[in-house]
C-alpha cells in the first residue's frame, strides 16, 4: 500500500471508534511535518488550559504527544506526506484523552520491547526510549490498525479538584 497525503483526510476520521469520541471532543489535523510541532503544542496547550487540566499532567501529556507526533512525522509517510488528526477530550470524571489518527505505515507503539534500560549508554542501542517513557508516564494507552489508519489513544486521569 502506498501511505502517502492523497489518503482522505476525511477517512482518518472515520477510522476513530465512536466509543472513543464524547460531545466534548475537539479534533483538528495537521500534516505530518516536524515544523507543525508548533502548532499542535499550542493547540494542545489551549485545550488543556480551557480544561483545567493540572500543569503536571498535562506536560505529561504534551511529551507523550510530541513523541508519537514526532515519530509518525519522522517515519509515517517514507513515500510522501500525510496528515495526522488529533482529537482531544476530558471526561466528567477527568480522564483527559488524546487520539492520534494516521494513515501511514503500520506501527504500534504499544509492542514495543521495553528498552535495555540498565545498559551503559555506549551498549544501548538507538531508539524506544521515548515510546517507554510515553507508556510509564500515561495511565491508558491503546492501539488499533482500522481502516488502513494507525489510531493510539492514550490517557491520564486526575482527582478532581
Amino acid at each position: 500500500m502506498d501511505y502517502n497525503s492523497h489518503y482522505n483526510k476525511e477517512a482518518l476520521y472515520h477510522a476513530i471508534p465512536s466509543s472513543c469520541l464524547t460531545e466534548h471532543s475537539v479534533a483538528r489535523d495537521f500534516p505530518a511535518r516536524i515544523s507543525q510541532w508548533p502548532a499542535l503544542s499550542d493547540f494542545f496547550s489551549r485545550w488543556a488550559e480551557e480544561n483545567s487540566c493540572p500543569s503536571s499532567c498535562a506536560l505529561l501529556m504534551e511529551m507523550a504527544l510530541e513523541e508519537l507526533f514526532t515519530n509518525t512525522a519522522s517515519y509515517g509517510y517514507p513515500h510522501g506526506e500525510g496528515t495526522v488528526l488529533v482529537v482531544l477530550s476530558v471526561s466528567p470524571e477527568r480522564n483527559f484523552q488524546v487520539i492520534l489518527a494516521d494513515s501511514g505505515i503500520p506501527f504500534d507503539p504499544i509492542s514495543r520491547q521495553t528498552p535495555a534500560v540498565n545498559l551503559p549508554i555506549e551498549e544501548k542501542p538507538v531508539g524506544g526510549l521515548g515510546i517507554h517513557m510515553v507508556k510509564q508516564f500515561m495511565d491508558h494507552m491503546e492501539y488499533h490498525r482500522h481502516l488502513n489508519c494507525n489510531i493510539v489513544v492514550f490517557s491520564k486521569s486526575v482527582s478532581p479538584q
